[in-house]
């Protein structure tokens, strides 16, 4: 009787402990762009992007930016948004010998806080430029001139 109340004890931690992790592995965070940006993103069907677990090495936090398309019918893909990089420290004391050379003695880690405030006006500023990027290939589409027809090739071996 102890061995199987023991057992439901660990599985309910195991549970909770596993529920929990999750919940705080995942951060919501709101991007505000301008009327015309979230129009031209939506017309791509980019209306919620997400970002992968951020990749930390001494210098650099990397994560991905993806949009994942067709959603619940069993047929997504993502939709690559780009790998993006946020600066993890920045340096506080620099060698005052050799100032040319740029090189940090002491360099001070980004708090949390930081370093998601920086990933939110990263990804902010690349929707936007992404955005506008989108119109600029749409306008050079709609202007394009036809100078010549088209043209068949064949390849002929060299004897």
């Amino acid at each position: 009787m102890k061995n199987k109340y023991l057992i439901t004890v660990c599985l309910t931690l195991f549970l909770i402990t596993a529920i929990t992790a999750q919940v705080l592995s995942t951060r919501n965070t709101e991007i505000e762009l301008t009327e015309g940006n979230k129009t031209t993103l939506a017309e791509y069907n980019i209306t919620d992007p997400e970002t992968s677990e951020w990749s930390c090495d001494l210098d650099n936090c990397r994560f991905k930016m993806y949009q994942i398309m067709n959603e619940g019918t069993g047929n997504e893909y993502l939709y690559n948004l780009g790998t993006h990089k946020i600066a993890r420290r920045y340096c506080t004391e620099v060698n005052e010998s050799n100032q040319s050379s740029g090189e940090c003695l002491t360099y001070v880690d980004y708090t949390q806080i930081e370093l998601e405030s920086a990933h939110d006006a990263i990804t902010k500023t690349w929707l936007e430029k992404y955005s506008q990027t989108l119109r600029d290939r749409v306008s050079r589409v709609n202007n394009i001139e036809v100078l010549s027809n088209k043209t068949r090739i064949t390849i002929k071996e060299i004897k």
